[in-house]
């Protein structure tokens, strides 16, 4: 989608992925408050990340700290929203 030149078509395609993955997936993480995962903080993570707010995205990575070594899913998430974060970034300037 980033890689669409005009600026019309791809804001037509992020609405409509967003009405398709996007809005889905934040619909199910914000049902599993309550669920028994490894990390409350890395669920939040997530809704940051896909709501497009990446400082509060690493913020909460960030409050993870190093209790849970083994869960290499908050290391992923942290590349992904510091690519996104500077794609973002690329892309307004």
């Amino acid at each position: 989608m980033e890689q669409i030149r005009n600026a019309e078509a791809r804001e037509a395609a992020r609405r409509e992925l967003n009405r398709r993955l996007r809005d889905p997936a934040l619909d199910y993480l914000r049902r599993s408050d309550g669920a028994d995962v490894p990390s409350r903080e890395f669920v939040e993570a997530q809704i940051a990340f896909y709501e497009e707010r990446y400082d509060d995205a690493l913020g909460r990575l960030d409050r993870i700290g190093p209790g849970l070594p083994w869960f290499y899913e908050a290391p992923a998430l942290r590349g992904a929203v510091l690519q996104a974060r500077a794609t973002k970034r690329r892309r307004d300037n």
